[in-house]
């Protein structure tokens, strides 16, 4: 029984692209690259042992998810601070 050849998936290299690029470069789109990385992983799950790129998925979706906590807790900051609450 030979192994069947696996392609990376074509979604693995732009999820783990746009989470690397957007939680050191770009905040602001961090939402962006967890939700292009979701609909990766989606449709790599949709057909099992068909792909290969788990980890790139998962990765660039870590970054998307740690770049959106850091976004929001900036906003809180400055929102907080803008209403003299905190002082920065």
């Amino acid at each position: 029984m030979t192994k069947q050849a696996r392609f990376l998936h074509p979604q693995a290299n732009s999820a783990l692209s746009w989470g690397v690029l957007t939680f050191f470069f770009c905040a602001i789109l961090t939402p962006v690259a967890w939700k292009k990385a979701n609909d990766a992983r989606n449709a790599y799950n949709s057909r099992p042992g068909a792909y290969r790129g788990k980890v790139r998925i998962l990765v660039g979706m870590g970054l998307g998810i740690l770049g959106t906590a850091y976004l929001v807790t900036l906003i809180t900051v400055a929102v907080l601070s803008g209403l003299g609450v905190i002082e920065v």
